[in-house]
Formats: C-alpha cells, sequence, structure tokens
C-alpha cells in the first residue's frame, strides 16, 4: 500500500514538472518497477528514499507533492534551471538530511525561518544561486550539519559567524564569492574542531590570518584567496599535519615561505600574486604528494631547488615573474608527468633539461624573457605532445627542429623570436599553428606555400629568399603577415587578394620588385601597409585609394615609383609615405614631401582648381569693390603715421573724416584748429599749414620736439594726445577745453587765477626739462581756454613759428640734446598777480609776450617791465630786476639811475635799484611771499662770477654751484635768463 501511495506521489511530481524527457522511463504500466526509475533509490521495504534529479533542466517550482514522500532523506535537485525564492514548499520533509538546490537561479533573501527544515539536516548546499541580503542566523540551527555551502551567491550583508561557530559536527564551509561586508576572519571559527575545509576566498576578508584557526587540525583544504589580506603567512600553517590543499593567492602577503615546513601532505600550494620575498625552501622538495605549485607573481630569489625535480608527483610548476635565477632543475620532468612548465621573466640561464618531456606529458613550455642558451635539446623533435612553445628573448643558438612545423599534431603557438635559432621551413605548416612568431633569427630558404590555420605569421629578419607564393590562398585565414629585413625577391602576386583577413602587411626592406598590385586596394580590412626600402616601379594603383577608409599606416618610400600619387593618399597622415620616389609627384594636396604634378589633366582636379578660382575671384572682385568705395570716401590711410602720446580709442580715419570747414574752430599763422566730435570725446585738432620741401630738412627735428612735448604731464598744461603725419601734412591733436578762449580770462577777467597758472605750467615745464632742451612755452591765447575752475591749460608748448624759426641766427644759447638743435628761449613775462598778453600785432620774435601793468597801459609812457622767471624746484614765479631787451643796447654801456631805457615797445623810466646780473627775488607760492635778498648798491662794480662763460656755452652750472640754480647767458651788452628750456 506504501508502495502505490509512493508511485502515485512520483507520478504527481513528473506531472507537476511537465513530464522532462529524462524521466520517460517514469511509466504506471511497470509499476511494479518504480524503485527502478531513474532518479529514485528506495529502502529495502521498497519506500523511496532518495530522489536526484541532477542537470534535467527543470524549469517548473519544486511541487509540495514532493513532501508527501515521507522516507524522503536525500533530494538533489542542483545544475537545474530552477528560479524563484528558496522553496518552502521543503519545509513539509522532515525527514530529509541531505538538500542539494547548488547551480540554479534561486534569487531573494533567505527566509529567516530556513530552521524549519527538517531538524535532520546534514548537508545543505545552497552554492551558486543568486541569493541577496545577510545569511540569517536559522541557517545554523541544525545540530546535525555537517555541511553548509553558501559560496557562490550574491549575499551582500553579514553572516552569522557566532551561529554558525555553534556547529560542532561542522566539517565544510564554504562563504566564498560573495561581496559580505569587509570584515576579518572570525576567531571563533576556530572552535570548529571537526571542520576539514574552509573556504572563504573573494568575500572582502581583511586582517591577517588569525592564530586561533590554528586550532583546526583537521584542516584539508584552506583557501582565503583573492581577499586583502596580509602580513606574513602564519608558521602553524605550515605545519597542519593533513592540510592538502593551500590557496593563499591574490592577497597582500609578505614575508617568505617557511622556514619551516612539514606539511607533507600537500598536494596543491598556491601563493601566487603577493609581495613574498626570499628563496623557495628545499622541504617542498620532500612534499611528495605535490602536484601543483604556483609561486608566481612574488619577488621571490634565488635559485630553482633542484629536489622540485625530484617531486614523483609535480604536474604543474609556474614560477613566472621573480627574480629566480640559475639552471632549471637538471631531472625536471624525469621522475613525474610533467605538464606545465611556465618560468617566464626570471633570470634563469643555462640550457633546457633534455628530461622535460621523458614521461610524454608535457604540454606547454614558457621560458621567455630569461637568459637561456645554447641548443634545445634533440629528444624536442619527439615531444609532439606540445600546445605552446614560448621561448622568445633568450640567447638560444642551434637549429630549430623541422618537426615543430608539421608533425606536433596539437601545436598551436610558436614564439621564438629574438634568439640565434637557424633552420628552415616546410612546404606546408601545420594546419593546427595559428600563430608564428620567429622575427629576429637567422632561419633561411624559402617561404612555405601553405599555412590553412596560421593567423599570425611575424618572421621579420631573417634570411629567407626567394619570392612570395605565386598561391597565396593557402594563407587565407593570415591576420597579420611581417616579412621585412629578409630577401625576398620577385614581384608581389596578384593572389595577395586573396588574403581577405589581412590587416597588417609588412613587406619593408627586400628585394621585391615589379609593381604594386591593383588587388592591394581590395584588401577589404588592411590597416598598416609598409612596402618601403624594396625596387617597386611604375605608378601606384588607383585602387589603393578604397583603402584611405580603413588605412592607419602607409609606407611606400624608397623605391622607384612614379606618377601621380592617388588623389585620396594625398593626407597629410601619410606626408612621409612616398619619400625617396624620384617621379612621384602630387596633384592636391601640394604640402607633401613630393614635388607638384605638371600638366595633369585630371577631370575632378580641374573642377576642384576651376571652382576654386571662380572662387576665388569672385571673393577678390568683392574685396577690390569693398576697398575702392572705402578710398573714395575717405584718403589713403597707407601714408599717415601716428604716434601716440596717451591712450586714445580712435583712428587717423576718424580723425581725417571730420576735418571739414563746418568743424573749424580758428585760424591763424601756422594752421587751422578744428573741433572734433568722436562719438562721446571731442579733441582739438590743429592742422599745420604745409612747409613745402624746402623744409624737409626740419622733420626730424619737429617730431622730436613733438615727441618731448607728448611726454608732459600736468595739471594746467593742455595734454597732447597724438600726433598724425604725413608727407605733407602735420596734425596735432589735443584735449578740447570747454570754457572758451584763454584771451577773455587774461584781459578782462581773473587775471591773478590765470598768471598762477600759467607759473604753476612754466615750472611744470621748466622743472621736466632737466637742462636746456626745447623752446620756451609760447602761450596762445586765441587758441586755448582754461576749464571748468579757471585753471590755465597753455597749448603749444615748445612750437615756434617756423617762418621765424628759419630765419633766427644762432646763438651761444643753442644746444644739441638727443640729436635735436634747440634754441633756449624766454618767452614769459609774468609778474606779481596780473598778466597781460600782447595785443594782436605785437610781436617779438614770432612769441606772444605776458607783461605786467595797468589795464590799457603801453610799453611807451610811464609802463614798467619787469622780467619774471620759472624757478626750478617749485612751482610759482619770481620777479627778476633788470632792463628790457632793445636792439639798441648792442654795444652800449649800462645807463645810470634814472637813465631811461629804450625798449621795443616805447621808452620804460629806468629803476634805481635795478642792476644787472643780480638774482631775482624768491618765488611767489600760494602760500606767502619770500623775503627778496639784497641787491648790490648802484656804482659798484661787479663782481666777476667764475664759471659764468662756460655756464653760457654750455647751459650748465659749473662744478660746485647749487643744484637747481637759474642758468644765465650773457652775450655783449645783452643779458638773458634762460628758463631751462
Amino acid at each position: 500500500m506504501a508502495q502505490a501511495t509512493d508511485q502515485e506521489t512520483l507520478l504527481t511530481i513528473n506531472k507537476d514538472w511537465g513530464s522532462p524527457s529524462a524521466l520517460s522511463s517514469w511509466n504506471p504500466q511497470n509499476a511494479s518497477s518504480s524503485c527502478s526509475w531513474a532518479g529514485v533509490s528506495c529502502n529495502k521495504n521498497g519506500q523511496v528514499t532518495k530522489l536526484s534529479f541532477p542537470n534535467l533542466n527543470i524549469i517548473n517550482p519544486i511541487p509540495a507533492s514532493i513532501c508527501t514522500l515521507k522516507n524522503l532523506l536525500y533530494l538533489d535537485l542542483s545544475y537545474n534551471n530552477l528560479t524563484d525564492q528558496f522553496p518552502t514548499a521543503l519545509y513539509g520533509c522532515s525527514a530529509l538530511s541531505f538538500l542539494d538546490l547548488s547551480n540554479n537561479h534561486f534569487s531573494g533573501a533567505l527566509p529567516a525561518d530556513i530552521d524549519k527544515l527538517s531538524s535532520e539536516m546534514e548537508h545543505l548546499n545552497l552554492s551558486c544561486n543568486g541569493f541577496t541580503g545577510s545569511v540569517p542566523s536559522a541557517i545554523a540551527a541544525f545540530p546535525k550539519l555537517k555541511s553548509l555551502l553558501l559560496d557562490t551567491n550574491s549575499f551582500n550583508g553579514t553572516y552569522p559567524n557566532l551561529a554558525i561557530a555553534e556547529l560542532s559536527e561542522l566539517e565544510s564551509l564554504t562563504l566564498a564569492s560573495n561581496p559580505f561586508a569587509p570584515g576579518p576572519i572570525p576567531d571563533e571559527f576556530g572552535s570548529l574542531r571537526k571542520l576539514k575545509m574552509l573556504w572563504m576566498s573573494d568575500m572582502n576578508l581583511t586582517g591577517g590570518i588569525p592564530d586561533k584557526l590554528s586550532l583546526l587540525t583537521e584542516l584539508t583544504t584552506l583557501a582565503l584567496s583573492d581577499n586583502k589580506l596580509h602580513g606574513e603567512i602564519p608558521s602553524w600553517v605550515w605545519k597542519l599535519p593533513k592540510l592538502e590543499l593551500l590557496y593563499l593567492y591574490a592577497n597582500r602577503f609578505t614575508g617568505g615561505i617557511g622556514p619551516e615546513v612539514t606539511a607533507f601532505s600537500l598536494q596543491q600550494l598556491d601563493l601566487s600574486a603577493n609581495l613574498l620575498t626570499g628563496p623557495i625552501p628545499e622541504a617542498i622538495g620532500e612534499m611528495k604528494n605535490l602536484k601543483l605549485l604556483n609561486l608566481f607573481y612574488n619577488n621571490l630569489t634565488g635559485p630553482i631547488p633542484a629536489s622540485i625535480g625530484l617531486l614523483p608527483n609535480l604536474v604543474d610548476i609556474r614560477l613566472f615573474n621573480n627574480r629566480l635565477s640559475g639552471p632549471l632543475p637538471p631531472e625536471l620532468g624525469k621522475h613525474s608527468a610533467l605538464g606545465n612548465l611556465e618560468v617566464s621573466n626570471n633570470y634563469l640561464n643555462g640550457t633546457v633539461p633534455d628530461t622535460l618531456c621523458l614521461n610524454k606529458k608535457l604540454y606547454d613550455i614558457v621560458l621567455f624573457n630569461n637568459a637561456f642558451s645554447g641548443e634545445l635539446p634533440a629528444a624536442l623533435a619527439a615531444w609532439d605532445t606540445l600546445d605552446n612553445i614560448m621561448l622568445q628573448n633568450n640567447d638560444f643558438s642551434g637549429e630549430f627542429p623541422e618537426e615543430v612545423w608539421s608533425a606536433f599534431p596539437k601545436l598551436t603557438t610558436v614564439k621564438i623570436q629574438n634568439n640565434g635559432f637557424t633552420g628552415t621551413l616546410p612546404s606546408v605548416i601545420s594546419s593546427n599553428i595559428t600563430r608564428i612568431e620567429m622575427g629576429n633569427n637567422r632561419f633561411s630558404s624559402a617561404l612555405p606555400s601553405s599555412a590553412p590555420g596560421l593567423n599570425n605569421f611575424m618572421a621579420e629578419n631573417n634570411r629567407f629568399s626567394g619570392p612570395l607564393p605565386t598561391n597565396m590562398s593557402g594563407f587565407a585565414n593570415l591576420t597579420d603577415l611581417d616579412l621585412a629585413g629578409n630577401q625576398i625577391s620577385g614581384s608581389i602576386p596578384p593572389s595577395i587578394r586573396s588574403l581577405g583577413k589581412l590587416n597588417y602587411l609588412n613587406l619593408s626592406s627586400n628585394l621585391i620588385s615589379g609593381g604594386i598590385p591593383a588587388e592591394i586596394g581590395r584588401l577589404p580590412v588592411l590597416t598598416l601597409l609598409d612596402l618601403s626600402n624594396n625596387e617597386l616601379a611604375g605608378e601606384i594603383p588607383e585602387e589603393l585609394n578604397s583603402l584611405v577608409l580603413h588605412l592607419s599606416s602607409l609606407n611606400l618610400s624608397s623605391n622607384q615609383l612614379t606618377g601621380k600619387v592617388p588623389e585620396s593618399l594625398q593626407s597629410p597622415a601619410f606626408d612621409e609615405a612616398f619619400l625617396g620616389n624620384q617621379g612621384l609627384c602630387a596633384t592636391v594636396n601640394l604640402n607633401m614631401n613630393i614635388p607638384a604634378c605638371l600638366g595633369h589633366n585630371q577631370m575632378s582636379t580641374g573642377l576642384i582648381i576651376l571652382f576654386s578660382v571662380v572662387a576665388g575671384v569672385i571673393l577678390m572682385g568683392a574685396v577690390g569693390c569693398f576697398i575702392i568705395r572705402r578710398k573714395t570716401r575717405r584718403r589713403d590711410l597707407t601714408t599717415w603715421k601716428v604716434t601716440p602720446f596717451r591712450k586714445v580709442d580712435f583712428t587717423e580715419s576718424d580723425i581725417l573724416s571730420k576735418l571739414r570747414e563746418e568743424n573749424v574752430i580758428g585760424s591763424g599763422g601756422s594752421g587751422k584748429v578744428y573741433r572734433v566730435h568722436l562719438g562721446g570725446a571731442v579733441v582739438a585738432v590743429k592742422k599745420l599749414w604745409s612747409r613745402g620741401k624746402a623744409e624737409e630738412k626740419l622733420d626730424k627735428e619737429f617730431d622730436s620736439e613733438v615727441r618731448i612735448l607728448g611726454d608732459i604731464r600736468h595739471n594746467n598744461i593742455v595734454s597732447l594726445l597724438c600726433y598724425i603725419s604725413s608727407e605733407d601734412t602735420k596734425l596735432l591733436v589735443y584735449e578740447y577745453m570747454e570754457n572758451g578762449s584763454l584771451d577773455r580770462w587774461l584781459h578782462p577777467r581773473d587775471r591773478a587765477g590765470a598768471g598762477a597758472g600759467l607759473a604753476d605750467a612754466a615750472g611744470h615745464r621748466h622743472r621736466r626739462g632737466e637742462g636746456p632742451e626745447l623752446h620756451a612755452p609760447r602761450v596762445c591765447a586765441a587758441h586755448h581756454a582754461p576749464g571748468r575752475q579757471v585753471q590755465q591749460h597753455p597749448a603749444r608748448p615748445g612750437l615756434p613759428r617756423k617762418d621765424r624759426r628759419l630765419r633766427a641766427r644762432p646763438d651761444p644759447g643753442q644746444v644739441r640734446r638727443a640729436g635735436v638743435r634747440v634754441r633756449r628761449r624766454r618767452h614769459l613775462r609774468l609778474h606779481g598777480s596780473r598778466v597781460w598778453a600782447r595785443r594782436e600785432g605785437e610781436r617779438e620774435g614770432g612769441r606772444v609776450q605776458l607783461r605786467r601793468g595797468a589795464a590799457g597801459a603801453g610799453d611807451g609812457a610811464g609802463g614798467e617791465r619787469r622780467r619774471r622767471r620759472v624757478l626750478s624746484g617749485g612751482v610759482g614765479v619770481a620777479a627778476v630786476q633788470g632792463r628790457g631787451r632793445s636792439a639798441r643796447r648792442r654795444g652800449r654801456g649800462h645807463p645810470g639811475p634814472g637813465r631811461a631805457r629804450q625798449g621795443r615797445g616805447g621808452r620804460v623810466p629806468a629803476r634805481g635799484d635795478v642792476h644787472r646780473g643780480r638774482r631775482a627775488v624768491p618765488a611767489v607760492h600760494e602760500a606767502g611771499a619770500a623775503a627778496a635778498p639784497p641787491v648790490r648798491p648802484h656804482g659798484q662794480r661787479r663782481r666777476r662770477v667764475p664759471g659764468r662763460r662756460r655756464r653760457r656755452l654750455t647751459g650748465r652750472a659749473p662744478q660746485g654751484e647749487e643744484e637747481g640754480r637759474p642758468r644765465c647767458q650773457e652775450s655783449a651788452g645783452q643779458r638773458r635768463r634762460v628758463l631751462g628750456w
């Protein structure tokens, strides 16, 4: 009756799972043999106790009916496609002690009540699924549990280390390959005394290996790889008596191995990718069960112990990327079925032992980047089990076995470049070989005619000779072909078109002749083409234009090519690709390192040139019309020169375009003055009359004086903004003063303020001069106006009338400075607080005179003339007692007291206290006037002052005179006080 019940249950399960083909034997017609159905096991009473359905591609959920099998102890549903969350339907299987749900697609968090599973549970395998979250503490609620496998999921929380530590019967614990929160290895796991396998790789472990784990003496597997562990490997690890597998790779362990190693039961030792130092201990040679030794990617030094070559079970040894030295163990491979030997990137030397493949099991020999030398063992010709030969970058010599190329059925890769091998290649390369790198050796003979499986053939810098194979279809799978630096002759066969997968072709530095076949241009994925340093001739085929879409490197230099370079190849990317071909020329890109073609008649080029010319003509015409219109609207500005003295925001065209009659505000003997509006600013422009060719020699002098004036900075001097000149026109651009002409301020109003401002300006010019430099300031009252605060701004300083200046006779006061002849003159005559300007028509040498006197008084009767000078070192004026100038004074004696003096403006009564040669009264400043110095009594003979002659001629005071004193000049019968200009 129970048997019938179990059978019905099995049929129900089969139906719920969709009757998979693997359960086709579950037929009710065979009711007497249900215990023999696939995956079903029964006890001696015929009761179903075991269901094993791995890898049946079951996709439907586990039915609850499965737990009606009351005697079910074992359920294996691994390697199926079960999905959704953990199947709680299994809570009803009360007798279940073995549950394997690994390698399915379960997801979500484990239920917190997972302890509702059978309390008889001894083996729980949930590995290789997609469970997330934290591992619930209920997972450890099974007191009989011996195996808890939770590795390779997506747990990203924590695991109940304290609860797991209570599982005293636990023998296997795997938590590896889960992104748990970082943390150390729990010390509590040291209480799992029966633990045999502890797998905690790749789970964000930190810190070191705790010493509490030394109590796990039953351990056979300790796997802590791929974590962030550091420190030294504890010495107790090397003393675990039953340890068979030790995986500590990909951490940050330091220190050495050992030194005392007694874990002789080890079968697999992997310490790779750490920071270990020191030598490989000899005790490893005592591990008779050792099959795998991985110590690569460390900093180990010293030799490889010879005892390792005596290990009877060693199959795989990987020691690459260390600093090992010395030879290989001489009996390596003699006592074991050695299959893999990888010792590259070390400092090993010596020869290759001929015992490596004595047991016919060697499949990989990787020795590159060492210092091995000598010839390869002759027995290598019989090592037909090899898959990979990597011997590059050593000092091997001798003949390479030809059998390798055709008689090794499993061989796929041969890398022997940068050695001294000799030998030849067979006509046909084995179809299993996909990669040959043999460059920089001494191989000779002709090239093979066929290598159907070859993808990479790199044979540069050898001694291959003869032509390329006529039929290249035997290399149809080639992607990279490098035969540079050989002695290949003949021409490139058109059959190269059959290399449809080729993307790298280098035939440079050979003896190849003939032309470049057009078929090269039809290679669809070619990215590099190098045919340089050959004897190729003829024109470059136009078909190579199609390569430009995918070609990244091209070199056809140092050949004998002629004709036009294909237009698509005339690119800056290939500007050095055609050097050393005397007959080549370019038509499109004339900036290449080859000459331009003469008389080319290509339609596309002609159209391009035609359109370019037409566009150029149209553009030039438009530009020409614009220029002509601009020239008709304003004068040609190319002859104008602008010398700015202030920062200005206008150009000469802005000034010239507004020099019209309606803008004239004044005119005089030297030119016209214009008021020019420039946006928000207004300037005064004085246009000087043309001097004519007779005065061209004065241009340099005139320009120099203007430059000096432009450098003057003073509040009472009108700023000269810039100077604009051409061959026959001079323009002076000043700041414009808005309060009218200066003469209306000098005559009826505020003459005291005018005199103070003018004296201030004159003093500034004197200080700026620092010696005789320039004509004294000439104040033109009709052309200049004061500012809003009735401050005087004399303009046009230092520019004497040219008609007078040309006729002036040189005098002893004339000096030369900075290449400019400068005449010192005294122009301002100021006294007290009243300043007068001569009426129009009253001139003295072309200079406007400022005189003191009553309003309306002339120079005739009673007019008193006192000369004023600007004192150096201060702003102000001082009275100078002396005589007025007269053309008739030359040669006459000094008039006594009371004698009348004849001046240019009339007779002026002489003062009794005036004597030639005395100092003037001190400067009058705004704060008050200083006391006058004593004067020499009349009739007393004047004392001759040493140095007066030199001062008169040079304009400088003799050594010892006080700096800043006024400079004096004397000429026959005439005294002239110079203002320092």
